[in-house]
Parts: structure tokens; sequence; C-alpha cells
């Protein structure tokens, strides 16, 4: 079996829209013994939605399309990082010395784009530490569309920063249609968001404390040989939470103390996207309900996650289905 995650973009593509097996159908949602539930997100065509999930009470707190937003901007006070959307695969290219108002040759690029490490690091951002050199500007490829087409380049300056707001300065990759932007921080938000193509700031990411995990696609980068892969799963959603993965088929007997050899990591991808593979003679995933990933929330509290299914009751692939139970 291979896991269709570690394929290159555009034969993610062709696969992510192929359907299941009739024994692939998960049972409908429900109430578990013994405090647990039963819940299921679907993620939508082309793991186009973004899901925002609270697992102390088992709802979607919110959801919107990956189309929705290109760049993330640190939204706390002293926090000054810009992120691209890995949900589309946005990379970008470090242009120093350059002016946003002249036109931009990309050939030769191929190698030196940069993508944001899914572990989520401020240290291994695409746009790393602009305020070192202010008004660099930085060449945004927005990534695929929902059809896995290329959505085209855009140019990003960050300006400036305050404890209430970026300014920047945006424009088409001929160097025309020029204009500053104000992006608007929000301390009650780890990040605001803003789209390049509409030029405006939009409201995305819940407020924190709301939601604990992201269903969401995202790029993931391997190593042997070094590839960027298109991968679709759960991260922490930069809620604060840490996660410990153990690896027993029975989830009750899971415990604290099983975090004593399996620590907790507040890594972003902690859950990642590897709880199932793709079987390519089957066309069909199978996930492994054996790995149990115990989560500690920003609020204090300790859940139990295991993946059950990925199919919603129509056949419909990309419907992570997952039981939940709270220490």
């Amino acid at each position: 079996m291979m896991d269709r995650s570690r394929f290159p973009l555009p034969v993610m593509v062709g696969l992510m829209l192929t359907g299941c097996l009739p024994e692939e159908l998960p049972v409908p949602p429900r109430t578990m013994a013994h405090g647990q539930y039963e819940a299921q997100v679907c993620m939508g065509t082309g793991y186009g939605d973004q899901i925002w999930f609270h697992l102390g009470t088992g709802s979607t707190v919110a959801r919107h399309s990956k189309m929705d937003w290109d760049l993330a901007f640190a939204g706390h006070p002293g926090e000054a990082h810009v992120r691209l959307n890995g949900a589309r695969m946005m990379r970008a290219h470090r242009l120093p010395g350059a002016a946003i108002d002249q036109p931009t040759d990309t050939t030769g690029l191929a190698d030196l784009w940069r993508y944001d490490h899914s572990a989520g690091s401020p240290d291994s951002l695409a746009i790393g530490r602009w305020w070192e050199e202010p008004g660099t500007v930085y060449v945004i490829d927005l990534g695929h569309n929902l059809f896995g087409s290329p959505m085209g380049l855009r140019k990003m300056q960050v300006l400036s920063m305050t404890d209430t707001e970026f300014t920047i300065r945006i424009a088409r990759l001929d160097g025309t249609q020029v204009e500053e932007r104000t992006v608007q921080k929000d301390p009650s938000r780890r990040h605001v968001h803003f789209d390049l193509r509409s030029r405006q700031q939009v409201d995305i990411a819940p407020e924190d404390g709301a939601y604990d995990i992201l269903f969401t696609g995202y790029n993931y980068q391997f190593y042997d040989p070094y590839m960027v892969y298109a991968v679709s799963g759960v991260l922490n959603g930069f809620s604060g939470a840490r996660v410990a993965r153990v690896t027993n088929p029975d989830m009750e007997a899971v415990t604290l103390a099983d975090t004593l050899a399996h620590p907790f990591s507040a890594d972003e991808d902690a859950i990642g996207y590897d709880w199932k593979l793709f079987d390519l003679n089957t066309n069909t995933y199978h996930v492994f309900p054996q790995q149990v990933y115990i989560v500690h929330t920003a609020d204090g509290r300790f859940h139990k996650l295991r993946f059950t299914g990925y199919y919603d009751p129509s056949g419909s692939v990309g419907c992570p289905r997952f039981e939940v139970a709270t220490f």
C-alpha cells in the first residue's frame, strides 16, 4: 500500500476526486460509552475546505474555503511573522534590491522557491526575517486551485509593523497595480488573513481558545529525496495544542502515563496525515485506528483521538471519521 499523500501535486489532483468501495462507508456519527463521542467532518471537493474543530464540545467552530486567503500575518502584538497558505502549496521567492513597480522575470527560479515548513516554526517560513530588510520584494506563487490549475504570481513587500498593524505593498508580476494596504492585527487571534487577489483583509481563523485542531490540506516536505507534496490531514491550527502519539489498538487503555515514553510535541503537524494510507490496488484509503493521539489543549484539558474512517456515507473521500475521549 502507498500513501496517496506522498504523490506530487499533479498526481494528487487526479486521485483526490476518486470514490471508494461500498465496504469503506462509515457508520453515522454517534455518542459512545464512557464519555466518548464519534464525529466526522468533510473537506469537500479537492480537499477545498478548512475546518476548525473544538475537541471538548465535539463541534465545528468555523469552515472556509482554502481559496479565501493567501497570507496569514501574526495577530498578537510583538509578533512579526508572515505565513503562506500551505493548503494551496503556496511558495515564495525573495528578491533583494528589486523594485516592486518593475517587471519581474521568474526564469530560473525553479530551485529557489521556498515553502513554509508544516511543523510551523517561525524559523522555517518562506517569508523569513523580513524585518531585517524591510521593503524586500517577495514573489508569491498563489499555488493551485481546487482543480490543480496554477493561480498565478503576485509581488509583496512588508514595509513596517507596529503592535496594531502591518503595512504592506502589493503588485502584479509585471509591476502594475501597485497598492499599499494596512493589515490590522488582532490580539485575540494568532493570525489575521489577507487575500492578495481581492487586496483585502479577510476574516478566517476563529479567536484563540475557540478551537483545538484544523482539518486541512497542507504541504509536507520529504528529504530522501527532497520533495514537497500535497497532503491532507490535521494540524493544530496554532491553537497552542500539544500532541503525543501512542500505538495501542485499545484506546481506552491509553493513559497519560504513556506520554512518559511518547512525549508531547508542539509541532503543528504532530497529528499530521499518516494515520491513513492510500492503496493503489483497490483505490481506497485505509486508516490506522491503533494510532492514538493524546491532545493537550490550550485550556489544559487532555483528549484521546483516533481515526476510524475517511469516507462519508455516500462514499465521498476526504471525510475523516474519528473518536474522541476526554481524560
